[in-house]
Formats: structure tokens, C-alpha cells, sequence
């Protein structure tokens, strides 16, 4: 979306690829800045304001690879369109060195050993991967709740953003739509990227097997999953494809390649050199297209064809989209669809049930476990699981609390999906040596040549086009049983085509259609035909939005002053960028947090400097002397449901810090250099509730070098510490006396009862304090003995009365929590591990864990006795100003 708007010449809030990249090549911005923007509005409508929920992990790579990308571009070696574009990745696909939970809590802490090819593709091409996006667990259904919660709609907050039953990709439409990327790695397997590409106003495209690798993705049904990418448009879409459109020499954990039953054409005889020579805008003259009369309001000749409860303000983007087909010169024919009918027909066996047939030769729940099991031996984490034997069936899609149970049928592999562990305990064969595997898979290839290809031959059709999906469900189909109903009908719990589509490995392209005049959702016009005919696709695909432009941006998260990109006069693109030092802290006072950020600048390099908090810019940057400080009150805010987990954690801030350097000496006449310096996204701990619960709070401490100990000093009032690294002080024993720390010293705090069970380093004391208001002091402290007897524990303070009380006593208790665990290990004074201590001081590296749902541990980190560390996140308790 191009503004004029004084020095605001464009904006990236729907801008195609080829505008940013534009605006990079011509120094009108650098990657590091355009990462940094489109943060910004993940930041605002993603973590905070309406809480869209679409991308829950962000990467904390992304300034990285921005970085990488303005010094190839500063060195004139741009790699492409993509280089230093970014865009963000579905949950389900690997990212090396991120956790590949694909939204389920089983595998919340399963890391990837590597990348998956198109996320590797797009990394060689230079793009910015900001984060990954949500989805249901295991992609088995669409807006259910998994791990990291589901998405929301940016257009209208009382409908969902994908079909209840099958829109998984929720999260990466959600982001696209509303501008947090350039473009959305998706997938399918009924409709999961057609679905929320449609109620996101998006291009998506499904295609032919094998097309495009999907060797490092979660599988579901591995018959009928494909990669599907999301995009603003079809131009968008092609800069894509040139890049994740490619041969992949690795075949195993992608099924379809790897089969050795069904020979599949090679990705280059079907791929053209570049998908921008499909850009025909006249590709529908003379095209004889199909639309299926079940989808837009008529009734099928087959008596036994499901009916489609489709909307009326569907069918009126339809007749306008039927003008515009024919206003292109094509021909459009109201006809049958055999293929879906046929596939649907209800066998003598079959249960009464409101969700379309997943009929299929192969025992899918038993396809579904031998693949899950097979990535889990290819991505080999052996802390979480390597096979699904070691996997807890219950944790794989836990049913989420306070919502309606699922319409699927008894039957359907999606609600079967968590007995799928059984398949591998009792025994398994190799994948490819299912019995009959071979002849299904023949069966799916001639099932689709006879009832769909041969069937578009019989009566003359080039292609078959039809509205995405016949209505949309409401936001609260999960808890409120009417609207449960209505997202489960026909033609709303799927996209329109149901399984056959994705069963049959059909391929289509979606495109929008407009936007529903009753509830300003969008819908989408789906292009599809015969096997490997997605080059035709998408030249049709292509003339129809050229000459619609039919796509909308989101009402609900508009544009903000950040996202403007200035004009400037084209620059040469510095090869250093200047230096930026950062801190942060946070305090609470009154209830409200405050977070102070301050660091040092070249004020000869630097020609502009932006904080913002987030997603707000803070305006009033004070800088003196090359240093310069901001604060900012921060009100709490909420999550509904507090049980789904963030990356960062939601409670804490994202800070950005974005400064951009000059070229020359000179201030006044030099032309911007364009390159920014480094930004950090950093979380701070939220403001608490200061009654009866944990806080957290940031600190100012130091270790003074003539005592080795260290001490804190509060910066906001009435605040109560109950347990919190101070400063480690060790006396080593005699040299003789060796103790082994090469491995964290855990210890186990039962507050309720007082207990403390840690194993024993001779003279190690911990120092612990607590401050409440000015005048009340406190402290815990004990000293560990010699060998590994338990130690002697006691808890002293001075309330207002000037009573000293035991922890012992029932009238007191530690934490509102039971369990709190400590790990410290001691450290050499250039950081590393110590593996044994001599009659030397060492100081200690600890992470303080408080254990419960919604709290952040404590983190202090000392490397000498002497050294001074300004920034500490302590845990404390308060009631009223005193201890609870």
C-alpha cells in the first residue's frame, strides 16, 4: 500500500515484496529496519492490544540474518528478491536449533537438528525468518487450542481466522493478512491452507505431489500433506516459488518422493525457469471453467450429495467474480462435481455423522504413527524422544479445558489420532512395508485420472472454480454450542471440496474473491485442475486478480506511524554499522511497572535512534554526551487464557532499540549511511499483583570487591524479596580437599514446610535478603557443612512488631508455592566451569526456577568475586507491603 504522506512515501502494511525490496536496493531502508517494523506490529496487535496470538515464538535470529543480509547488499552481493525480506514459519516445519513443537504440548520442547528444505531454501535466498506461527496440535483439526493457543481474525473478532475443523495454518494467514511478514510458510492436509487463506483475503497454493519438498515437516496424513505458502498476492507468490520451488536430493521423511510405488515427474520438467513468466493476463480468453452448483447455491444431480449451507453474501462475491471471469472471455459452466460426490456417497457401514467421509484404503491412524516415528528418528533429540514409543499418547492433543468436545466421527483418524502410540509400542514395520500400501497409493493416482481428469476432458473443461468455503464460523464455536453447530455444517468446518482435494492430490490456487458486505470476513476464488497443471493455474489465477484486485487489509490492525518507510535520497550503503550499547530494567511502583532503557551511541555515527516498547515508541529519548536513557510506565496486561505459553514469555516486554548511523564525519551534509546499528529485543518481567502472589522485579546489584558479598538495592518501595541470589561467597578448603562441581549443585526448597535438601560444597555460603518498604529488614541465609549432611536452614526477619520469626512457624510460610528449585555452579574467573575448587574465591552462576505457571525464575550471574553486575530478575512474594 503506496502513501504520500509529506517525507512518508510508502508503508510495508500490505506492500508486495517486490515494493520492499525495492526500497532496500535503493537505500531507502535496510533489513535490519524492515525486521525491526514489521516486529513492531507483532509486538502491538500480536502481544498486546487485540492479541491476535498468530506468531506465539519469535525468533531471536532474525536481527542476525537481517544484519547478514545489509552486508551483502553494502558488499553488492544481493542474493534475489527474497534477500533480507521477512516473512514467518508455520509451528509444524523444522528450524534448526528452535523447538518444532507443531503446537502440541507432547513435543512443547522438541528441538530441531536441522532446517526443513523450504525453510533452508529461504534462508540461502537471504529472507528474515521472524518467528513461527500457530497452529492446533499436530495440525489433526483447525481452531482448536494447542500449546501455544490458536490465532484471531484481524478482520472482524467475532469470526475465526481458518474453518474450526481444518485450518491449521491459522497462524500463518493471520500474519500475512495483518502485515507481520511479507509472506507465510503454510500446510494442508484436508484444507488448512486454503482455509485461512480465504478468511485472510490470500493467495494460496496447493500443489501437485511432490512439487514442493516437504522433507522436515511434521506429518499428519501423509498421503495428502503438502506445503502450502501464503502471500499477499500472486506476484508475492511467484518470488516464492522461484525460491522453494526446487530439487531435493534428500527424499527421506517426505512421502510421497520417497514411495517407491508411484513414479512422479521431476520438479524441473514441471517448474519454468522463473513463475513470473506465468504472468499472463490473458490466460482465461477463450477458457471453458466449471463451478460446482453444490457451492454456489444450486443442488447436485447426485442424490446423495451432502448439502452446502453457503451464505448469501457468497454467492453475491461469486456472481461478481462469474462477471469478471466472463468479462476476461471465458466460458463458465454450472456443473456436478463426481469426484466430491462420489468420494462423500455413504456406505452401508458408515455412522450418521455431520463431517465429511476420510475414506481411504490405508489404515490412516497407523500411516500417521509409523511417520510420526520416523521423524522423531530423523530429528534425534534424545531429551524429549526419538521414537513415539517414549511419547505420552494424552500429551499429543489434550483436549483444551473449559471447551465443547469435537464433531468428528468416531471414526475419523482425527479423533483416533491419540491411539496412535499403540501402532509403535506393539510393534512396527518399516513404512513402505504396510501390507497393500502399494496398491492404495495406485488406487489414489487412477481414483483421480478417472472421476476428476478424464471427467474434465468428457465435458470440455480447462479448469474447475468455486468460492473457498461457503460461510464462516463464529469466534466462539469452541464454548458455545450454537455456534458450534454452524462451524461444523458443511462448507463451513472445511473449505469447499472437503478431503477429496487434498486425497486425491489435486492442485489449486486461491485468490481473493472480496469480502462478505454482512460480517467483513473475505472469501476466496479457488482455481484447480488435472495433476501437474499448476503452470495453467496459475496463469488463470493470475489474469483474474489483475483485473479484480480484490484483496482488502485488515480493518483491525491498521497502519502504524512506524510502518512508514521515509523517502531518502539513495546512498552508498555503509560496510560497518556503528555501535550501539544497550540496558534495560524494570521496577514496579504503585502497582505500575516502570521500564528504564539506557546505553551509549556515537553521536557522530548515529543520525537517528528509536526505543520502542511493545509496539509504542517512546518519544522522549534524552541523549547527553553519546548517552542516552528513556523510561516508560507499562500497564499489566492480561491473557485470557493464562495456560497458553509465548516465546518470549506474554508477560514480559519486547523492547526494540533501532538506531541508524551517517556515513560521513560530518553531521549536517553527510548522506545517511542506511545501515542500523544492532537491535535488542530484550523481555522484562511483568508488574505484579502486589497481593498475596509472586512478582518479579528488576534489581541493581554489585559484589564489593573488599568483602566478596554481594548486595541489592531496591528501586521501587514496599516490595518484599523472599528469595533471591545475592552473592556467593567460597572459601575453598584446604588444597588437598577436592570437591567435584563440575555439575550444578541442585537444591530443593519446600517452602510450605521449611525444608531444604541440597547436596554440600564445604564453606559455600548463599546470602540471601529481603527489603519491605524503608524500614523493615530481613534476611534467609545458611551455611552448607561439610560432605553431604543436610544443611542448617533458618529464616529471620523484622515485621512492624519486632517479632523474629522461624520459618518453622506454622504462621508463616515461604511462598504461596510448594516447591522451589535452585541450580548454581561455580565458574573459573573467565566463565568456564569449574571441575574442582582449591583455596582460591570463585563466584557463581545461578538460575533461581520458581515452579509454578505463572511466573518467571530469577537469573543472577557472577564470574569473579570482584565483578559488578548491574541487572538481576528476582521473585519475591508481598502482601500489603509485608510477607506472606
Amino acid at each position: 500500500m503506496a502513501i504520500e504522506n509529506g517525507n512518508k512515501t510508502s508503508s510495508i502494511v500490505d506492500a508486495p515484496i517486490s515494493t520492499l525490496a525495492a526500497a532496500l536496493s535503493q537505500g531507502h531502508i535496510n533489513s535490519v529496519e524492515l525486521t525491526a517494523k514489521h516486529l513492531i506490529r507483532i509486538a502491538k496487535y500480536d502481544r498486546r492490544t487485540i492479541q491476535l496470538n498468530a506468531v506465539p515464538i519469535i525468533n531471536q535470529d532474525a536481527f542476525n540474518a537481517a544484519q547478514e543480509s545489509d552486508q551483502r547488499r553494502a558488499s553488492g552481493a544481493t542474493l534475489g528478491l527474497l534477500d533480507g525480506i521477512p516473512g514467518t514459519i508455520k509451528d509444524s516445519y523444522k528450524m534448526k536449533g528452535m523447538t518444532i513443537a507443531a503446537g502440541s504440548p507432547a513435543f512443547k520442547d522438541l528441538v530441531a537438528n536441522e532446517d526443513a528444505f523450504t525453510v533452508q531454501k529461504l534462508r540461502e535466498a537471504g529472507a528474515v525468518l521472524l518467528g513461527r506461527t500457530n497452529m492446533p496440535p499436530m495440525a489433526a483439526g483447525g481452531m482448536q487450542r494447542g500449546v501455544y493457543g490458536r490465532a484471531e481474525s484481524p478482520y472482524n473478532e467475532e469470526y475465526l481466522t481458518a474453518a474450526f475443523a481444518s485450518g491449521s495454518s491459522n497462524g500463518s494467514a493471520t500474519a500475512t493478512a495483518a502485515s507481520f511478514g511479507a509472506f507465510g510458510m503454510g500446510e494442508e492436509t484436508i484444507s488448512s491452507g486454503r482455509s485461512p487463506a480465504s478468511n485472510n483475503g490470500l493467495v494460496a497454493y496447493t500443489p501437485s505431489r511432490g512439487l514442493v519438498s516437504i522433507r522436515g515437516n511434521w506429518p499428519l496424513f501423509p498421503t495428502c500433506d503438502t506445503v502450502v505458502p501464503h502471500t499477499r498476492s500472486i506476484d508475492d507468490m511467484f518470488a516464492l516459488l522461484d525460491v522453494i520451488v526446487a530439487k531435493d536430493p534428500i527424499k527421506t521423511c517426505d512421502f510421497w518422493r520417497e514411495q517407491p510405488f508411484v513414479k512422479l515427474p521431476e520438479v524441473d520438467s514441471i517448474r519454468p525457469k522463473t513463475f513470473f513468466d506465468l504472468s499472463d493476463s490473458n490466460a482465461l480468453k477463450g477458457k471453458r471453467i466449471g463451478v460446482p452448483k453444490m457451492y454456489i447455491g444450486g443442488v447436485d444431480s447426485d442424490p446423495y450429495a451432502r448439502k452446502v449451507h453457503t451464505r448469501k453474501s457468497v454467492i453475491k462475491l461469486w456472481n461478481q467474480a462469474r462477471m469478471i471471469l466472463e468479462g476476461l472471455g471465458a466460458t463458465v459452466v454450472e456443473t456436478d462435481f463426481p469426484l466430491v460426490t462420489k468420494f462423500e456417497k455413504p456406505e452401508v457401514s458408515d455412522t450418521v455423522s455431520m463431517t465429511p467421509p476420510h475414506r481411504n484404503e490405508i489404515d490412516m491412524c497407523q500411516l500417521m504413527a509409523y511417520t510420526w516415528d520416523d521423524f522423531l528418528a530423523a530429528n534425534q533429540d534424545s531429551k524429549v524422544a526419538t521414537t513415539l514409543a517414549k511419547v505420552e499418547s494424552s500429551a499429543i492433543f489434550p483436549h483444551p479445558p473449559g471447551c465443547l468436545q469435537d464433531k468428528y466421527d468416531s471414526n475419523d483418524p482425527l479423533v483416533r489420532h491419540t491411539a496412535v502410540v499403540a501402532h509403535i509400542t506393539n510393534g512396527r514395520v518399516p513404512t513402505f512395508d504396510i501390507p497393500n500400501l502399494a496398491k492404495a497409493l495406485q488406487n489414489l493416482e487412477s481414483t483421480r485420472k478417472i472421476e476428476f481428469e478424464d471427467w474434465l476432458d468428457d465435458i470440455n473443461l480447462d479448469t474447475v472454480v468455486w468460492p473457498c468455503n461457503a460461510d464462516v464460523g463464529k469466534a466462539d464455536a469452541d464454548v458455545n454450542e450454537e455456534s458450534a453447530e454452524h462451524a461444523w455444517l458443511n462448507g463451513v468446518l472445511y473449505s469447499n471440496g472437503n478431503c477429496a482435494i487434498r486425497q486425491f492430490g489435486i492442485p489449486t490456487v486461491s485468490v481473493p474473491m472480496g469480502v462478505m458486505a454482512d460480517i467483513g470476513m473475505p472469501v476466496n476464488l479457488t482455481f484447480a485442475s488435472k495433476a501437474y497443471d499448476d503452470n495453467n493455474l496459475f496463469r488463470y489465477a493470475f489474469a483474474f486478480e489483475k483485473h479484480s484486485r480484490l484483496r482488502q487489509p485488515p480493518p483491525r490492525t491498521p497502519e502504524l506511524r512506524s510502518d512508514y518507510i521515509p523517502k531518502a535520497d539513495v546512498a552508498q550503503i555503509g560496510l560497518t554499522p556503528p555501535q550501539l550499547t544497550v540496558e534495560a530494567s524494570a521496577s514496579v511502583t504503585e502497582g505500575e511497572k516502570v521500564v528504564a532503557i539506557c546505553g551509549k551511541i556515537n553521536e557522530q555515527e548515529v543520525c537517528e535512534l528509536h526505543v520502542y516498547i511493545n509496539g509504542e515508541e517512546v518519544d522522549d529519548v534524552k541523549i547527553v554526551s553519546g548517552k542516552w536513557k528513556v523510561e516508560a510506565r507499562i500497564g499489566q496486561v492480561d491473557r485470557s487464557r493464562p495456560e497458553e505459553i509465548s516465546v518470549p514469555d506474554f508477560k514480559t516486554e519486547m523492547v526494540i532499540v533501532v538506531a541508524k548511523g551517517k556515513n560521513g564525519r560530518s553531521t549536517e551534509s553527510a548522506s545517511p549511511d542506511q545501515r542500523s546499528i544492532r537491535l535488542v529485543l530484550d523481555s522484562l518481567p511483568s508488574a505484579p499483583t502486589l497481593q498475596g502472589t509472586l512478582f518479579q522485579a528488576s534489581w541493581l546489584k554489585a559484589v564489593r570487591a573488599d568483602q566478596q558479598k554481594g548486595y541489592f538495592t531496591c528501586q521501587s518501595r514496599r516490595l518484599a524479596l523472599f528469595h533471591a541470589v545475592h552473592a556467593f561467597e567460597f572459601t575453598g578448603p584446604d588444597p588437598s580437599e577436592k570437591i567435584d562441581i563440575s555439575k550444578p549443585v541442585n537444591i530443593t526448597w519446600d517452602a510450605t514446610g521449611g525444608l531444604i535438601d541440597e547436596p554440600k560444597a564445604d564453606s559455600l555460603k548463599l546470602w540471601f535478603a529481603a527489603i519491605v518498604g524503608d524500614d523493615y529488614k530481613g534476611g534467609i541465609s545458611w551455611e552448607l557443612a561439610a560432605n553431604l549432611s543436610l544443611s542448617k536452614g533458618y529464616y529471620i526477619w523484622t515485621p512492624p512488631d519486632g517479632n523474629i520469626k522461624n520459618i518453622r512457624d506454622s504462621n508463616y510460610t515461604m511462598s504461596p508455592e510448594k516447591v522451589h528449585t535452585f541450580e548454581a555452579r561455580l565458574l573459573r574467573k573467565d566463565g568456564g566451569p569449574l571441575a574442582e575448587v582449591v583455596s582460591e574465591k570463585y563466584a557463581v552462576e545461578g538460575f533461581d526456577f520458581i515452579r509454578t505457571s505463572g511466573s518467571n525464575g530469577a537469573q543472577a550471574r557472577f564470574y569473579t568475586a570482584t565483578a559488578a553486575l548491574t541487572m538481576a530478575v528476582l521473585v519475591g512474594v508481598v502482601t500489603n507491603g509485608g510477607f506472606v
